[in-house]
C-alpha cells in the first residue's frame, strides 16, 4: 500500500496544543477521494476536501474511547453540482517507524 503524507497541524488530529500526530492516507484516498474529479474542478479543490476529512476525523477522534485505535467515519463530497455523496473511510492509529504514533486513513476496504 503506498502512502501520501498529509501536512496538516496537530489540532486538526488532535484538538491539542501540545499533541503532535504524523498522518497519512493511501494513495488510493488520495487520488480517488481527495483529489476531486475534472468535472468538479470548479466547485471542489483537494485542499478543501483534505480539510473537510481531517476536521470530520477530528470530531471522530474526540467522541471515541480512551485506547481505540480504528474509527470509521464518513464526511461529504460533491463530485457534480447540487449533489452531494457520503464517502466512507477508516482511520487506524499505530506505530511508525520509529514506534511513534501515526493515524492512516483508507478506505474500508484497505488495510
Amino acid at each position: 500500500m503506498a502512502l501520501v503524507p498529509c501536512a496538516c497541524s496537530p489540532q486538526v488530529l488532535s484538538g491539542q496544543q501540545n499533541q503532535n500526530r504524523q498522518g497519512a492516507v493511501t494513495s488510493r484516498v488520495f487520488h480517488e477521494i481527495i483529489v476531486p474529479p475534472e468535472e468538479a474542478a470548479s466547485f471542489q479543490d483537494d485542499v478543501g476536501r483534505l480539510w473537510d476529512m481531517l476536521n470530520i476525523l477530528k470530531l471522530e477522534v474526540k467522541r471515541s474511547k480512551p485506547g481505540q485505535s480504528r474509527i470509521d467515519f464518513f464526511f461529504l463530497v460533491q463530485n457534480k453540482p447540487e449533489k452531494l455523496k457520503r464517502q466512507y473511510l477508516k482511520a487506524i492509529c499505530g506505530p511508525g517507524d520509529n514506534a511513534e504514533p501515526v493515524i492512516t486513513v483508507m478506505l474500508p476496504e484497505e488495510d
